[in-house]
């Protein structure tokens, strides 16, 4: 039975993990206390409610939730509206870890943010220092109108455990 004791140790867990000072101080300043609630699921005719935890939580009432049913224990991180309709929303909007959810949300108020480059045949890597989440994409989208050869995305360097994140380790340059 989950309970905010055992959240707090998933979520200390996790952060364990990560050494950057600003990625642990943001998320410490969204960190609330394990609050539940009952998730509201459209994907079946009758209204379904799952049970759900309020994790971390912005200005805006957007955040991160744990659930162990509906798209979990897989995807157990939703990125949900927090306050209000609680509606799960889609499964895109479900991750494996909490630090995934974190950074496909609510990271992008630091500047750890860089322009990541695939090149067919050559490894992804970093070609620019880090900046704020907007200068970033602004950056991304002249390199794509510029270089429709290559790929370029916004992505960070801070490393974690994450099974979306093993396959494409970007050299740091």
């Amino acid at each position: 039975m989950l309970d905010p004791r055992t959240l707090k140790d998933l979520v200390d867990a996790e952060l364990a993990q990560v050494s950057d000072a600003r990625v642990l101080a943001d998320i410490g300043r969204l960190r609330i206390e394990p609050r539940p609630f009952a998730g509201r699921w459209n994907f079946t005719r009758a209204r379904r409610y799952h049970p759900c935890w309020a994790i971390l939580q912005n200005e805006r009432g957007h955040g991160v939730a744990y659930c162990a049913s509906g798209f979990g224990p897989s995807l157990p991180w939703g990125l949900m509206r927090l306050s209000g309709d609680s509606w799960m929303g889609m499964d895109s909007d479900w991750l494996p870890t909490l630090l995934d959810a974190y950074f496909g949300s609510l990271g992008d108020e630091i500047p750890i943010w860089r322009v990541l480059m695939r090149r067919p045949g050559e490894p992804p890597r970093f070609i620019t220092a880090e900046a704020s989440w907007d200068e970033t994409w602004q950056r991304v989208y002249e390199l794509r109108a510029s270089d429709p050869a290559a790929r370029y995305d916004c992505d960070h360097g801070i490393a974690y455990a994450s099974p979306y994140r093993t396959d494409e380790e970007p050299a740091l340059t």
